[in-house]
């Protein structure tokens, strides 16, 4: 089966915010076009087994359902539908921040 996926608005914050601290800040915007691109190439294969990856530890969201995929130094957090067979991303965080403060 395959599903759709989806980008919610925070996820689209969180990689613009990845995006726009890596070319500006660190005035790199080449390695800022090719991470925020394989962030979204990585959140797109979840089309394809989206349950592969191990359960959020944070609760309310692990009771939840919500999973999360490490890529680089970032964590996509997600939601998979079965009943829609939809993959909602819902955050794209640096993993050495506060994750549970900011979920």
């Amino acid at each position: 089966m395959i599903w759709h996926v989806y980008f919610a608005e925070t996820a689209e914050q969180d990689l613009q915010e990845i995006y726009d601290y890596i070319a500006n800040d660190l005035q790199a915007p080449t390695t800022a076009h090719r991470l925020t691109n394989r962030i979204i190439g990585a959140a797109n294969s979840l089309k394809f087994m989206p349950h592969r990856h191990r359960l959020c530890s944070f609760e309310p969201m692990r009771s939840m359902g919500w999973r999360v995929m490490p890529i680089a130094n970032y964590l996509v957090f997600y939601l998979p539908d079965k009943a829609t067979a939809v993959v909602n991303i819902i955050r794209i965080l640096y993993k050495s921040r506060d994750i549970a403060n900011l979920l």
